[in-house]
């Protein structure tokens, strides 16, 4: 008999996939504004100081340690407000601190303000003088009823004005009044005391001369009692006047005071 035949063994091993590394994160710029610019007015020259922006780069969502970095400026774009509309640009200024504009005649009661545009590697950052507003909420609210307040004073000193007009419009009429009813008591006297002399032709003379004088008497109170009249309205209206100045006074202090506030802050230039 033939012999058995011995069975063949063949290896099944799975051969181990190859290892591939996983790329390296990469590191992403950042850009984030830390002070606003400031705007400045001197000269006939309407300036924008620039912000303060820090720059730097993140891996996987974490700043990267020493990768910061602060920059007053960096490649930069300027722009020029009036009232919030666009006036004027300056483009693409390289690590500049400041741009300006000449404005000779600035635009009355108008607000100027400016902003920096900030460009870093693929990212750009805007920001505004007008985000200067440490404190500034309160100072509009005390500018605003400050004004209220004088606007109060006025009005109550416009009532006083007019009370003590009729004060002394009543006061003049009195006097008036008691001026001609002394004057007749005078001229009633006279002519009582006209009856005791001699003759009646005398009697006569001395009543045509009371009466003359009580007739001179009473124009002339009359006539300052016009005058008195007109010289009262005349003060009246001294007085008004006065108020309105000074009403107008303290308004252009009150706005001045914001004004340097809004100047000193860096806001935003407010003409007078």
């Amino acid at each position: 008999p033939d012999p058995t035949p011995t069975p063949t063994t063949t290896s099944s091993a799975t051969p181990e996939p190859l290892s591939i590394p996983a790329p390296e994160p990469t590191p992403l710029p950042f850009l984030r504004n830390i002070a606003p610019p400031k705007i400045k007015f001197q000269a006939n020259e309407m300036s924008c100081i620039s912000g303060i922006f820090e720059i730097g780069y993140q891996l996987l969502g974490q700043e990267i340690e020493g990768s910061q970095k602060t920059l007053s400026a960096n490649t930069s774009d300027f722009y020029l407000f009036l009232d919030g509309a666009l006036l004027a640009n300056r483009l693409a200024i390289p690590h500049s601190q400041i741009a300006s504009w000449t404005i000779p005649e600035p635009k009355s009661g108008a607000l100027y303000s400016c902003s920096q545009k900030v460009m870093f590697q693929n990212l750009s950052l805007t920001s505004e003088s007008r985000e200067n507003t440490k404190d500034l909420v309160q100072k509009n609210s005390q500018y605003q009823a400050e004004l209220v307040q004088i606007e109060f004073e006025k009005n109550s000193a416009l009532n006083n004005n007019a009370n003590q007009y009729l004060e002394r419009l009543n006061s003049n009429r009195t006097n008036w009044r008691l001026n001609a009813a002394n004057i007749n008591l005078e001229y009633e006297l006279a002519v009582k005391a006209n009856h005791k002399l001699s003759t009646s032709r005398d009697v006569r003379r001395a009543n045509l001369a009371s009466l003359k004088l009580r007739v001179q008497e009473l124009r002339k109170n009359s006539a300052i009692y016009a005058q008195n009249k007109i010289d009262i309205a005349n003060l009246l209206q001294e007085e008004n006047m006065q108020v309105m100045l000074d009403t107008e006074k303290r308004k252009q202090l009150a706005k001045d005071d914001l004004r340097e506030f809004y100047a000193t802050s860096g806001y935003g230039i407010l003409i007078p």
